[in-house]
């Protein structure tokens, strides 16, 4: 470290410049990320790919054309020749593999009626008045007159549904029937909620950079010495956060969960590195000149640096062993932030603090300071009670947080008033998408039809057999006759594959799809499916869900216990003490279990995803400050004889860096919950900012009296990495 700083101190011209290139070249790739396609939005692509949901992606995907969908709902008069006119125009849109709406289904009559269709018998075995219904419902006023009527239209297309491509779709389908027709208009469907999850987290991403920096930089004005200290501090790790956004353009994709988050996560995560090493140098500068500062500075600061980034990622590394692969999307971003993190602070900010310490000295005035003397000695007074408080809420943290409810699809709230189009376009969110062979194993699609049916939030099953009433031998004989496979009705129901024809069916779900009620429907459907048919493809919201609450329990599992353990593999080599490693990550972890648990408490659901990840999140943010506290007990201990006056004076050292990373955290993620809309990113932050100021409370009111407790007792093993090495002779005060 002494060659480094040496290096670092000679060569502080060229380093900047270097950074300055990176992040302008990083600016530029930012700028290709976001409208180059690399963001994704779509949450079902990162199921597993042995899922349900993964398997009926790509069968429909190869065999009817379908992997964007729309199902749109606009109003209309009963015999509308205009928004006839103006599906014509939609059906022409490049990508879209099937359109199917009313005037479809009155052609497929016409088709009946002809000679065509008396000479096969059609005229006695089709009734198309079931789909008719369907696809085109009265809109009744209060006085219970019919004022006209929402048309569904089912938009197939060939475009994934996070790309732009797909929103391309969405956008013509809404210039063709709500601008140029000035109909009401309402879209549903994974293509329309990955377009307004795309959309509208993008819109508020520089909010959240906004509002972070300025709580920033109001903490940071209030806790150090100079004006000009917040804003270097910052300029530091803005320059880290955008190169590490840049750097996604080195990604496959990226999700939207993880490009919104992260950079504002990361300059919460790591602004504790950027304060102590200033704190170090600040120390220095009082009794050296600032090139010398530096130097002593930097080997001084790269223990708690490197300790806290090596755990922070050791904790995003664990999100690797999700099977829901957004764990890892994110880990990737947020790996590399934080390494780029550690890279500035360490390289970037002492070049900085050289050649602005003579504005840095100018600019300074008295900053906030606290006596924390009472309070440091009234924790250590208190250990016996508070270490025993803490022990004794281990077992009910961890019954309630393993009794929290959860929430899988649910990103946005519902609106508080909505048009009936939106209100029938929500209805049909819930729409399951199932393909399923000709052949059944046991009775027939009618009976298949009614036995769906029997459950109670099953409200409609619409398919084939919602029309006919053949034998499925007939049914085969007349789909080989061209004239009859070319319409556009029997295109959109039927594919052939390997000899063998495949159906589709739409399965409306009434209510909530994420309550009890609806993982029982998932099981009735899955059991129907399994008795009827040898193969089947289920797609929706409803799968989706019960495939995310299937892998939640195994993935936090892993995800904790591989947190845990890359932490304490960190911890005991950089600490030296397999015990105090223990004991630190056992009280974050009681941090993260009651942050938990207080969900249980107020009946509030998780999402399943923040669920998992806020084991390693928390526990890989928080424990840096457990390992700031515990270093500086060990450099005071090696002073002063007595423990007591140690771990006093070690919390007061830790305290104010402590408080301000903490504060940072906090706020940078409270300001994200009040700016954002998107539930999944606004829990995050919630839960983040709640579970930092547990973690917070803990270190500084519980960890002085255990460090304490255990310090007496002698080392667990007797291997030199693990042992703290002689401390020569001590004193006393």
């Amino acid at each position: 470290m002494k060659k480094l700083s040496e290096f670092i101190v000679k060569r502080r011209a060229w380093i900047v410049a270097f950074f300055l290139l990176l992040a302008v070249l990083s600016g530029v790739a930012t700028y290709f990320v976001i409208f180059g396609g690399k963001i994704n939005s779509d949450m079902l692509v990162y199921l597993p790919a042995d899922s349900d949901t993964a398997d009926g992606i790509a069968f429909l995907k190869e065999n009817f054309d379908v992997e964007g969908d729309a199902f749109v709902v606009v109003e209309g008069t009963e015999d509308d020749r205009e928004l006839a006119s103006a599906v014509g125009r939609l059906k022409r849109i490049d990508g879209v593999t099937t359109f199917l709406w009313y005037g479809d289904v009155e052609n497929a009559d016409r088709l009946v009626d002809s000679f065509i269709g008396r000479l096969f018998g059609l005229d006695e075995q089709v009734d198309t008045d079931e789909v008719k219904d369907y696809l085109r419902r009265p809109i009744i006023d209060k006085d219970g007159r019919v004022v006209g009527y929402n048309y569904v239209l089912l938009v197939l297309f060939d475009y994934s549904p996070s790309t732009q491509e797909a929103f391309d779709v969405h956008a013509q389908i809404r210039q063709e029937l709500g601008q140029n027709l000035g109909r009401s208009v309402a879209i549903s469907g994974m293509t329309a909620l990955a377009d307004t999850v795309m959309h509208e987290t993008l819109a508020e991403v520089p909010y959240y950079l906004i509002f972070a920096v300025i709580v920033v930089l109001v903490i940071l004005f209030l806790s150090t010495d100079s004006f000009l200290d917040p804003i270097l501090l910052v300029l530091t790790l803005g320059v880290a956060v955008l190169i590490n956004m840049g750097t996604n353009y080195l990604l496959p994709d990226v999700s939207i969960i993880s490009f919104a988050a992260s950079s504002v996560l990361q300059l919460g995560i790591t602004m504790d590195y950027a304060i102590f090493l200033l704190h170090t140098y600040r120390e220095e500068r009082d009794r050296s000149d600032p090139l010398s500062a530096v130097k002593a500075a930097l080997p001084r600061t790269f223990t708690n640096v490197l300790c806290g980034g090596l755990t922070t990622i050791g904790g995003f590394a664990a999100l690797y062993c999700m099977r829901f692969t957004i764990g890892a999307d994110l880990a990737n971003v947020i790996i590399k932030g934080v390494a780029m993190s550690i890279v500035t602070v360490l390289f970037l900010q002492p070049c900085f603090l050289i050649y602005f310490d003579k504005i840095l000295t100018k600019t300074s005035h008295r900053r906030l300071r606290l006596n924390v003397e009472p309070f440091a000695k009234g924790a250590v007074k208190a250990r016996t009670v508070l270490s025993v408080a803490a022990l004794l809420l281990l077992i009910p943290a961890f019954i309630g947080q393993a009794n929290v409810h959860f929430s899988y699809l649910k990103i946005y709230d519902e609106p508080t008033e909505s048009t009936p189009q939106e209100v029938l376009a929500a209805e049909l969110q819930n729409q399951v998408i199932i393909a399923v062979p000709l052949e059944t194993k046991t009775g027939t699609h009618k009976d298949f039809m009614q036995e769906l049916l029997t459950d109670a939030k099953i409200d409609s099953v619409m398919g084939a057999y919602s029309v006919l009433t053949m034998e499925e031998e007939r049914l085969k004989d007349l789909l080989n006759n061209p004239i009859v496979s070319e319409n556009e009705l029997v295109r959109t129901l039927f594919s052939y594959k390997d000899g063998k024809i495949y159906t589709l069916y739409l399965v409306g779900i009434s209510g909530d799809t994420e309550d009890e009620g609806a993982f029982a429907t998932h099981a009735h459907l899955e059991q129907t499916l399994d008795a009827y048919f040898d193969e089947s493809y289920p797609l929706g919201v409803l799968t989706g869900v019960a495939d995310m609450a299937g892998v939640t329990p195994g993935d936090f599992l892993r995800v904790t216990l591989v947190s845990i353990a890359i932490i304490l593999l960190v911890m005991c080599v950089l600490l030296k003490s397999v015990r105090k490693s223990l004991l630190t990550v056992a009280l974050i972890e009681l941090a993260i279990w009651l942050n938990v648990s207080l969900n249980t408490i107020i009946d509030r659901p998780i999402n399943f995803m923040i669920y998992i990840i806020i084991s390693s999140v928390q526990l890989g943010c928080t424990v840096d400050y457990a390992i700031l506290l515990t270093t500086r007990f060990e450099e005071t201990k090696a002073r002063f004889f007595d423990r007591k006056e140690a771990i006093v004076m070690a919390v007061e050292s830790a305290f104010p860096a402590i408080t301000t990373a903490a504060s940072i955290m906090i706020g940078v993620c409270l300001s994200i919950f009040y700016v954002s809309n998107n539930l999944l990113v606004r829990e995050m932050a919630m839960l983040m900012s709640r579970g930092t100021f547990i973690s917070y409370l803990l270190v500084l009111f519980v960890l002085p009296g255990l460090l304490l407790f255990f310090d007496k007792m002698k080392p667990m093993f007797s291997h030199p990495l693990l042992q703290v090495k002689g401390r020569g002779k001590r004193r006393s005060v």
